[in-house]
């Protein structure tokens, strides 16, 4: 027998989504404290078109992360590897770092796909964003410039995602307690 109104139930629920949309409606602080060992990987599938015209020495790619030194242990260090394509191949850059550090490949990401990712060595190391440029020859002795921005690490989007995950996880649970429905996850 069910103990709690139905109305005191959809009062609680209703304040549990006013409370994650909340959550939502908050500027996302989208920085990210590593320790040493851990790692975040930044998968790209385009790039913007910045235009034509610029001059580099080369055909080239280039990730650079960018931390809060306030933030991050003193002289900490960290990896940045880049990768063609993902990171189950061998890596195309490595550099090693502290502050903001930059890699470069040569030929790198002409299709405009890859991923970088940072391993912290020593120290916390505090990340607040990252940029991805990637120049190709645009056929008049300068190149076109395909550009990520100025990327928040982590991305937002993921910051969303996981916190719809909670959202989705709360309602199952809840909804599981009512006796309504199917068990979560089936």
């Amino acid at each position: 027998m069910n103990t709690v109104p139905q109305r005191v139930q959809m009062n609680r629920m209703i304040m549990v989504v006013f409370g994650v949309m909340a959550l939502f409606a908050a500027p996302v602080q989208a920085q990210m404290l590593l320790a040493p060992g851990e790692s975040y990987t930044y998968d790209f599938l385009d790039l913007q078109d910045f235009g034509d015209g610029y001059v580099s020495p080369n055909r080239r790619g280039f990730a650079t992360f960018y931390i809060d030194p306030a933030q991050s242990t003193s002289g900490a260090t960290y990896r940045l590897e880049l990768f063609e394509n993902n990171t189950g191949e061998a890596a195309i850059a490595t550099v090693n770092g502290s502050g903001n550090v930059t890699a470069n490949a040569v030929n790198a990401w002409q299709d405009r796909t890859g991923a970088a990712r940072v391993t912290v060595t020593s120290g916390n190391v505090f990340f607040e964003a990252l940029r991805v440029n990637v120049y190709s020859p645009d056929g008049f002795g300068t190149y076109q410039l395909y550009s990520s921005d100025l990327v928040p690490v982590p991305e937002p989007g993921t910051i969303t995602l996981l916190g719809l995950g909670a959202f989705g996880l709360l309602g199952c649970v809840l909804r599981r307690r009512r006796g309504q429905g199917r068990p979560c996850g089936s």
